[in-house]
Parts: C-alpha cells; structure tokens; sequence
C-alpha cells in the first residue's frame, strides 16, 4: 500500500487498483479454502454457535448476502475443485459461481466457465434459465395485505434469536422481503416482472384492456402492457430520436386554378357552403346572420326587396302609346315601396296606373 495514494499519477493509480483487485480476489478463494475443512469439522459447534451461518455473522462479522455468498461460493468449489482458477482471475466471481451450481457438471465445466466468463450475475442468471427453463409464474394482479396499524409502536421487542441458516447456494436470507421491482428470467426469451403499483394505475390496467378489446379480446396483461410500452415508445421515441419518423404521405398534385380563383377560395354549392361555415364558426354563431323567411314573403313585405323595373314600354311599341313620350318615361321608371308595394303592404290600393292598357 502506497503511503500517499493521492499523489500517485493517474497510469500508477490504475496499476495499483488492478493489483488491488487481483489480491482482493486471491484473499477471498483463501478464504473459501480455510472455510471449507472448516465447516466439515463442524468446528462452528465448538465455537457455541449452531450453524456456519451464525459463526460467520457472530464472530467473523460479516453481513447476510456477504455470509451468504461466502459459504454458497465454497460448497461449489468443495464440489468442483477446478473453478479456484476462474475465482482468482477474474472470470468468474462468487455470485455467478453459486448461480452456475444448478446446470454445472464435471463434462461441461469447462464450457460453463467459458460462456459465463465475466458476465454480470443477471446475464448468468439468463445463461442458466435459457439452459433449463422453468414455468412462468401466473400472470395477474393481486392486493397486498394492508399493513396493521400501530404494530410497530405497540408490539413489544421480541426477543433477539438466532438467525437462521439459509439453504445451500442461497444468496441471501429467505425470510427477507422484496422490496424494490424484480425482471427475472424464466427462460430464453420469457421474462417474469414484479412490481407494486397503486390503485390508480389498476384503474388504468383496466381501462386500458377495455380500450383494447377489439384487439386484445381475451384481456392478456403481457399483450396489454406490451401496447402501452409500444405507444410510449413511438410518441417519445420521436422526440429523443430513438425512432425513426414515419414516411410522410406524398403531397397531393395541386388543382388546375381556374380563371378568377383565388387560392383561398373554394367553389361550393350553398347547402355544403352553410354546413362549412357552422362547422368552422358554429351554428349558433352562423344563425345570426341567415335570413328567416322566403325571399318574397316577409324580407318583401319589410321592404327589403330589391327594386323592380319595368321591363318597358307596351307591346305596341312607342308608335302606339297615345300618351307621348312622356307616357313612356313615366313607364320606365323604376317602381318603388311608395308606388304601390307599401300599400299593397297597408293593405290599401296601389295608385291607378297613369300608363295606358295594353289594348288602346
């Protein structure tokens, strides 16, 4: 050990880190040595302990996945002394040891350690779940049992026991509850997941199966859950750039603008043109400004109607209208509300016409 390690340049550092470690690895296959002929002794008994498990929790001071780890990691090398290599060097450490135990024969040791050789304890556990798979747990959703109140301030301390042992190749103690979500492999290609989730997301499992019945029909949870991860992906996919845009649809060829068009403007008969304009601007707001009645009905009778004209002279032509010229000046004339259509509309007589008849 250097006296000051922090003046150690950076290429030194990492030498004596990789030293470090190597040692680090030869003490603890040492360790599992001494503890070995250990155990078969029973020498734990002697000790006043009832277990290896306690005289390395007591008197060794370690910890229970520590302890755990330990004493699974030499009962497989007590079984298979050829993995001490593979300990020292690094290929293979205690935990993915104690999970290699169940597919490790003496024919295929060689080629477990190979395929295992520095993989992370979940990898390894994939490796031996794809080489013996095991049934999937029953999917489903399941209440947990609500906490008693007021256990802990009122329970009294119970009496501190020994610990017990764990089974052989346990990593840890199995009395001790889960606590955070779990993504273990059953087999080659089949996860199981565990997690605790509240009762609003319940609510959204099930609104989500009913939202997805023409498509899901039997209501499968993996097919449920596997459509929500896919549509986050796709909608967040985007953003980050983890997706790949879809094709956008290839722009319609532009319409022939006929004479006088506007860009801006569409020709539409008067049903879809009234049907678009209550669509864009509401029907509420469009019925101010349509017109009640019929064109000749009341708008005529509130003298909103257009000015008529005459359409001129008698057929006889202006050579047969014994009133002159002044006569066919006055026929012209336009006719107005005060001519004859306001009294029509007092219910009064129109005026008689100063124009002669058609027969004179």
């Amino acid at each position: 050990m250097h006296a000051k390690p922090s003046s150690l340049d950076t290429p030194s550092l990492a030498a004596c880190l990789r030293q470090s470690a190597g040692e680090e690895r030869d003490r603890q296959v040492d360790f599992l040595r001494y503890l070995d002929p250990f155990d078969a002794r029973e020498a734990w008994r002697e000790a006043g302990h009832a277990s290896l498990w306690q005289y390395c929790l007591r008197e060794l001071s370690l910890r229970e996945g520590a302890a755990g780890r330990r004493i699974g990691a030499m009962r497989v090398l007590r079984e298979f002394p050829r993995l001490e290599a593979p300990l020292r060097d690094g290929r293979l450490s205690l935990t993915t040891a104690v999970t290699l135990r169940p597919v490790l024969t003496k024919g295929n040791l060689d080629e477990m350690v190979a395929r295992a050789a520095f993989k992370t304890d979940e990898e390894t556990r994939h490796l031996v779940t794809s080489l013996q798979p095991r049934p999937p747990p029953r999917e489903g959703i399941r209440r947990l049992p609500a906490p008693a109140a007021g256990l802990t301030a009122t329970a009294p301390e119970p009496a501190q026991a020994p610990a017990a042992e764990p089974g052989p190749f346990a990593l840890a103690p199995p009395a001790r509850p889960q606590s955070r979500p779990s993504l273990d492999p059953v087999s080659a290609d089949q996860w199981s997941v565990r997690f605790t989730a509240d009762a609003a997301f319940r609510e959204d499992i099930d609104t989500l199966k009913c939202l997805l019945s023409h498509k899901i029909p039997d209501g499968n949870l993996t097919a449920v859950l596997r459509e929500a991860v896919r549509c986050a992906i796709e909608k967040h996919g985007k953003r980050r750039g983890a997706v790949k845009p879809g094709r956008k649809p290839k722009p319609a060829a532009p319409r022939p603008r006929r004479p006088g068009q506007r860009e801006n403007l569409r020709l539409r008969c008067t049903v879809h043109n009234r049907l678009h304009a209550e669509e864009t601007f509401g029907r509420e707001h469009m019925a101010r400004f349509r017109r009640q009645g019929t064109r000749t009905g009341e708008s005529a009778l509130a003298g909103e109607r257009a000015p008529l004209v005459n359409p001129g002279p008698p057929r006889g032509g202006p050579g047969l209208d014994p009133a002159g010229p002044a006569a066919s000046r006055q026929a012209t004339r336009p006719r107005t509300a005060s001519d004859g259509w306001g009294a029509a509309a007092r219910g009064t007589a129109p005026p008689a016409a100063d124009t002669p008849g058609r027969g004179d």
